[in-house]
């Protein structure tokens, strides 16, 4: 692309990606680690000649994936197929940009969202299978999915999760909403799906530690509710690995996605039009 015919007005572009975290130290910018962040600037700029600061709607910690996550920036006013089908040319293997949008000044991936749901998945396998733990927590003892889905569902709502919080987690204050703890099973491969307004570092591993617990008959499903009520990490089962992790989907409310026009207009490849629980940031158009 010729750089000399960039428009120098800046626009509000949104990118949707998809992302592999096994190599990367998680989504934010750091000073000594390959992340995501960097690298998509670092494509951002061979495409467009400029050093542009992305924001994005969520915090992955380091290995965790994401089949879709937003991000916004102010970008040249370039044709959307150029944030997507020309920004991926520049972009390793793992990171792609699936969708991108024009977006009303308001709008910010981060602070618009109202919500995400993340799938923790397990291997539940008598061995090893090296082709299903790519993205998947591996362990060999069966798990009681329908008393996980028991436990899990006496952390609906609104609550203090700070039982579920990391020691490094930095949040003013550890209340969160959950919306609902689905937990399936596919095949040898059980699914742990969490959606809920906001979530604090380690949040959804912790709570997936704490089912399998459970599916492991380590405790019984109403030993979750004392674990909520103690407010103490301790009291929580372990927190699994990162690479099991993957952000689904990221929700935003109606009103604001539908003055986005995307360049594919395919659910799969598109935020939700849903409002969880409360709006985060009221958009001004």
């Amino acid at each position: 692309m010729d750089k000399k015919t960039t428009i120098n007005d800046k626009k509000n572009i949104v990118l949707v990606i998809q992302f592999r975290g096994q190599r990367f130290s998680g989504w934010q910018r750091q000073k000594n680690a390959q992340t995501v962040q960097e690298t998509l600037e670092n494509g951002i700029e061979q495409l467009t000649g400029q050093h542009l600061i992305t924001n994005g709607c969520s915090r992955t910690d380091a290995g965790v994936h994401a089949r879709l996550m937003v991000t916004s920036l102010h970008g040249p006013n370039l044709p959307l197929s150029a944030y997507c089908l020309g920004l991926n040319p520049w972009l390793p293997h793992d990171v792609k940009v699936i969708n991108t949008a024009l977006a009303p000044e308001g709008f910010s991936a981060r602070f618009s969202t109202t919500g995400k749901t993340y799938c923790y998945r397990v291997l539940n396998a008598p061995v090893a299978m090296p082709m299903l733990s790519i993205n998947a927590w591996t362990t060999y003892q069966y798990l009681n999915v329908e008393k996980m889905s028991e436990a899990g569902a006496l952390l609906h709502g609104e609550h203090d999760f700070s039982s579920f919080r990391a020691a490094a987690d930095k949040s003013p204050h550890s209340i969160r909403y959950i919306k609902e703890i689905r937990i399936t099973r596919r095949g040898r491969i059980v699914e742990i799906w969490v959606t809920g307004n906001a979530f604090l570092t380690n949040m959804v591993r912790i709570i997936a530690g704490t089912l399998v617990s459970v599916g492991l008959g380590k405790h019984q499903p109403s030993w979750v509710k004392d674990v909520l009520d103690a407010r103490d990490r301790t009291m929580a089962g372990q927190t699994l690995p990162a690479n099991g992790l993957t952000l689904e989907s990221v929700y935003y409310a109606p009103e604001d996605l539908k003055p986005l026009k995307f360049l594919f207009d395919d659910p799969f490849l598109k935020p939700v039009a849903e409002v969880i629980w409360k709006r985060r940031h009221k958009i001004k158009i």
